[in-house]
């Protein structure tokens, strides 16, 4: 889901063409738009987006928030946010390919729309801000998953000499999620 700052209709011919412009091997047609949703139809896939007149609960950005390793001051930022475009794919990829297409999908409406602060990757319960998201999708993922804004990664010490930590997304990419006890090591090695 991308956060506004405020209620708008999703600029879906911006949309396109920033799919177009970034993705072009995506090859998007037949934009259609009925002012809060839309629909374009993607090579490999349907994309459906919907702007709700209104913010993500509270209660399920409390916890993301407070937790937030790539967005600084993220409560106070994301509690500002007046809307939200929910972003659907229907494909028949595997869920690696799925987050790559969402990932280029969620990066070309941050683009397109003005009012965008940043992501919440429901998945993994991250909250990524705006240019961060894009500088990830534009720089790592040309090259691999760019695993820090599709999985959270939570480390820390679990006794004075051992650290603990796991993951929250492992699961909608096909994997199992994973868990560390008992680290011999800090935290960053862990990590």
């Amino acid at each position: 889901m991308v956060l506004l700052r405020e209620a708008a209709d999703p600029p879906v011919f911006r949309i396109e063409q920033e799919l177009r412009t970034r993705y072009p091997d995506l090859d998007p047609s037949g934009a259609e738009s009925d002012g809060r949703g839309a629909v374009l139809q993607l090579r490999n896939a349907r994309l459906i987006l919907m702007c709700i007149d209104g913010p993500i609960p509270w209660s399920d950005l409390e916890g993301p928030c407070e937790t937030s390793i790539l967005w600084k001051d993220a409560a106070a930022e994301v509690k500002t946010h007046a809307a939200h475009v929910v972003i659907s794919i229907v494909t028949e990829l595997n869920p690696v390919e799925q987050s790559i297409l969402l990932t280029q999908v969620t990066t070309a409406v941050l683009a397109a729309c003005d009012s965008a602060m940043g992501v919440y990757w429901g998945n993994a319960t991250l909250l990524v801000p705006k240019p961060i998201f894009v500088e990830f999708t534009e720089k790592m993922l040309p090259d691999g998953p760019p695993l820090h804004i599709w999985v959270d990664f939570r480390v820390g010490w679990q006794t004075s000499r051992t650290s603990a930590g796991f993951t929250t997304g492992m699961a909608a990419l096909g994997h199992m999620e994973m868990e560390a006890r008992d680290w011999p090591d800090k935290p960053s090695v862990l990590r």
